[in-house]
């Protein structure tokens, strides 16, 4: 489990969980929060990106891409659904 999402557990218990049809249905109807994801069945606000963030994250990518070639492919910052 991630680290961040350890919280959540707790919480989660005493929620109502979303599930992703009712989050694409909010975001399609124009109800869901504008800078938010669903976590596990829980909207997270997403924190704010720097251009700091970018560039590291920009690195990062990069120094992985040079690591393991193109036999592996990666995801950078994109959602799952």
């Amino acid at each position: 489990m991630l680290p961040i999402l350890d919280h959540l557990t707790s919480f989660q218990k005493r929620a109502m969980p979303l599930s992703m049809k009712a989050w694409h249905q909010m975001i399609s109807q124009g109800l869901a929060p504008e800078r938010a994801e669903l976590i596990r069945g829980v909207i997270i606000e997403k924190m704010s990106k720097t251009i700091l963030h970018y560039k590291l994250t920009e690195i990062v990518v990069e120094m992985i891409r040079a690591a393991f070639g193109s036999q592996f492919w990666g995801r950078q910052e994109a959602p799952l659904h």
